[in-house]
């Protein structure tokens, strides 16, 4: 992937990420998706996509085939908030709700319960910043050591819908992954935006 950047070009990406300000949040909007439209990521585990299946239940239903680290293909369903929270998250037979909603594609301080399987009401401490060169960085910890296996830090540049375009993630078992979206009208753009969301991931660690 991105990681073994040359030593110039990593000092030049860091500088910029660390210089970029920040600024208020676009406003996404799922819903102007058609119904049915598909969106694909390659990631550092495989294939990805994403079905936007509509409204359902007085939210708005996506669909998820997510490639695990252990090679199979998770199905997951989600029900959203129009700006991209999402409320509860369905994979065979296995539940997890949020409540209210998680804090996704949002800036500032936020809180949210975790409802899974045998932990109850695990307190999620968000904080997301946007920067004027386009990328929304969000951090996670949770209340519950035994709550693990998310994103403690994740930086991203979505599109109008609030979908990424991009993201690097650091987890919290501390190891790094990556989505970059294909088959779109960002081709171009993609391996620049890249290398600016693992500058802006890991700056901290690249400054100390």
């Amino acid at each position: 992937m991105i990681n073994a950047l040359p030593k110039r070009a990593g000092l030049v990406l860091t500088l910029l990420a660390t210089f970029a300000q920040a600024g208020p949040l676009p406003s996404y909007d799922i819903s102007l998706l058609e119904v049915g439209t598909v969106i694909e990521w390659q990631t550092d585990r495989g294939l990805q996509s994403m079905t936007y299946l509509g409204p359902d239940d007085g939210l708005l239903k996506i669909h998820l085939s997510f490639p695990t680290t252990r090679g199979h293909t998770l199905e997951i369903d989600g029900w959203q908030t129009q700006s991209g929270q999402t409320k509860r998250a369905v994979a065979g037979n296995q539940t997890m709700v949020m409540s209210p909603h998680d804090c996704s594609n949002s800036v500032g301080h936020c809180e949210y319960f975790i409802i899974y399987g045998i932990l109850d009401n695990v307190k999620i401490e968000y904080f997301g910043t946007y920067f004027d060169d386009g990328i929304l960085m969000e951090t996670r910890s949770a209340s519950d050591p035994e709550f693990t296996g998310f994103a403690k830090k994740l930086c991203s540049i979505y599109d109008q819908f609030g979908i990424s375009i991009v993201t690097y993630a650091i987890g919290s078992d501390g190891n790094s992954t990556w989505e970059r979206r294909i088959n779109s009208d960002y081709e171009p753009d993609i391996e620049s935006m890249m290398l600016r969301v693992e500058a802006r991931c890991t700056e901290d660690i690249a400054m100390s």
